[in-house]
């Protein structure tokens, strides 16, 4: 008999990869199961990922067809690509009594496009040096921007006015934030 339970789930939008290049994304944390109606942890096993990422593709194909921002024919097309751009990574996996494992992916998941760590401004020259890790894709581990076109890069990624960017569900959502039960004890961590 399938009970019923509490779950959990923040998943913020993410715009930008590696030097500030337009790479719209989503990533997630999500609670690895729930807890029952007695305040008791069940634990939920993998799904299978290959299943899972393509529903997610042909949901979102769907979605998209439907507002008429693709054709019947592109479609189809995306549907049979064999690199659809749709993955699913649950290769992090956190320790329920780690905060400091918690906190370095929380912070990862909501960091911004650029780092100021990163950018050195050659004012003189006119340009952005942007320093990174070694990039497989680019082939490099700095690119070198005129500063308009750095400019240019940065803002695609600013969102429109009074757009929510991150949404908690279950348990992490503010309106089980304080309540009691083990809804209220989960968010209180």
């Amino acid at each position: 008999m399938i009970q019923s339970f509490s779950s959990a789930a923040v998943i913020p939008y993410a715009s930008a990869g590696e030097f500030a290049r337009w790479n719209p994304h989503l990533h997630a944390i999500f609670l690895e199961g729930g807890f029952d109606r007695e305040g008791r942890f069940i634990h939920v096993p993998c799904l299978d990922l290959d299943r899972l990422s393509q529903y997610f593709r042909s949901s979102m194909v769907a979605f998209f067809l439907k507002r008429t921002l693709l054709n019947e024919r592109l479609a189809r097309n995306m549907l049979g690509w064999t690199h659809s751009g749709f993955s699913i990574d649950l290769s992090v996996k956190i320790p329920a009594s780690s905060s400091k494992a918690r906190e370095a992916l929380a912070q990862y998941i909501a960091r911004p496009p650029v780092s100021l760590q990163k950018m050195l401004v050659e004012e003189h020259a006119g340009s952005v040096l942007y320093r990174s890790e070694y990039n497989p894709y680019f082939h490099t581990d700095s690119r070198l921007f005129p500063a308009t076109e750095f400019l240019v890069e940065v803002l695609q990624h600013l969102p429109d006015p009074g757009s929510r960017l991150i949404r908690r569900y279950g348990l992490y959502s503010s309106r089980s934030r304080g309540t009691p039960g083990p809804a209220g004890a989960l968010a209180r961590r």
